[in-house]
């Protein structure tokens, strides 16, 4: 396990310095990419590369890491939706896939996400954010470490934080995840946290022992895992 704290301002640029060193390695780039607040700047970051021709992300297959149930692909807050409009509609990257919350058979669905992602040669890079339940993806607390892309029953946490969304429609009860043995699979992983309100959890998963009951710690055994903290994360470490 890597563990590297860098102050807030260097905090963007070192995930997105990450991102380009694996761009830069490979002809072709299988890169899981989250949502939510974390990666957002990461992801301006990525466009300002972009935009001033210091990088091309033309290599990249973006594939998503979790989905809402139930949601309609034109819905604002799906996670396709605000990845779409926070880095692919931004940058250069033309191939993305994520999970239908819509298909009429889930299992199949899921199945379908794992045999696509090994058909296009398995992800090289899961970049991660950390719930403050101890979620990666919608990988909740109780997550088995050789779990596959399925759906879940959102935990309690996970649906409080989400009412900042301000839902309009009925609040989804279920999501869709890649599971922790999917993300396992990855050649490496960056796992990011930000914030002081993040420092607690960030302790739990790096000092506490590995337990599946703060899912995140599961990927501290990974062969390749940056866990990327800025310093009101990494306080109480």
């Amino acid at each position: 396990m890597n563990l590297l704290v860098v102050n807030s301002e260097k905090f963007a640029a070192t995930a997105a310095d990450h991102i380009e060193a694996v761009v830069q390695s490979k002809a072709k780039v299988n890169i899981c990419f989250p949502t939510g607040d974390t990666p957002k700047g990461v992801y301006l970051e990525l466009e300002r590369r972009v935009r001033h021709g210091m990088l091309s992300l033309k290599n990249v297959r973006g594939f998503g890491l979790d989905e809402w149930g139930e949601l309609k692909d034109d819905n604002p807050i799906r996670c396709s939706s605000r990845i779409r409009n926070d880095l692919y509609n931004r940058v250069d990257i033309e191939e993305y896939y994520y999970v239908n919350p819509q298909a009429f058979d889930m299992a199949e669905e899921c199945k379908e996400y794992e045999r696509l992602i090994q058909t296009k040669g398995g992800l090289h890079l899961s970049m991660l954010g950390i719930g403050l339940n101890g979620h990666v993806g919608f990988n909740e607390p109780g997550s088995r470490v050789d779990s596959r892309t399925r759906v879940v029953k959102l935990d309690d946490t996970t649906k409080r934080v989400s009412e900042k969304y301000g839902w309009k429609q009925k609040q989804p009860i279920w999501g869709v995840t890649l599971g922790v043995g999917t993300l396992l699979e990855s050649e490496k992983v960056l796992i990011l946290a930000n914030g002081r309100h993040k420092a607690q959890i960030v302790q739990k998963a790096i000092e506490d022992p590995v337990t599946p009951f703060v899912p995140v710690s599961l990927l501290r055994d990974h062969r390749n895992v940056t866990f990327l903290l800025d310093t009101e994360a990494a306080f109480l470490l």
